[in-house]
């Protein structure tokens, strides 16, 4: 009896476990897909990835001069690819857009985009704007995006303005 109990209860693990395990390894394989895709994306500039930083499906970096900026960004049905000359860059600012929702115990912010805005020094060019979490296409979880968007905006602006 003793020995049908544990087996029973190995098996009841295992049936909780083996998901997880699932979870975790598709994980991995997705973040190695998006760190492939940037190395891919800086070696078709004739450049290495020298910094860079990942979150779910997407990764941002940078080469050792930190003269280019590469993101890879998952989408629901594609994948946007960009690569960045900072020398025609002018500034790199956050975009955060949020809104505040009332309910019965106070208040709480709603971040609704995370964006990197960058203005070109050719004004014909216009903006470009690389989301890190936008909630029309990302999940409703926001995870470290807030903390890696910072850390971008301030080595981009030092990267300009050794330019």
């Amino acid at each position: 009896m003793f020995s049908g109990t544990t087996i029973i209860g190995l098996i009841i693990v295992l049936l909780c476990i083996i998901p997880i395990v699932l979870m975790f390894v598709s994980s991995k394989k997705k973040k190695a897909r998006a760190l492939n895709a940037l190395k891919e994306l800086a070696t078709e500039s004739n450049k290495k990835v020298a910094q860079f930083d990942q979150w779910k499906e997407n990764a941002i970096g940078t080469d050792e001069a930190h003269t280019m900026i590469f993101a890879v960004r998952k989408m629901k049905d594609s994948v946007l690819k960009y690569a960045i000359n900072l020398s025609g860059v002018r500034s790199c600012k956050v975009i955060n857009r949020s809104r505040t929702v009332k309910f019965e115990g106070g208040n709480t912010t709603l971040i609704e985009q995370l964006s990197l805005q960058f203005e070109y020094k050719d004004p014909s060019k216009g903006e470009m704007v690389l989301d890190f979490y936008h909630n029309g296409y990302d999940t409703v979880a926001i995870a470290d995006e807030l903390l890696l968007i910072q850390k971008w905006e301030i080595l981009i602006q030092d990267a300009l303005n050794k330019n």
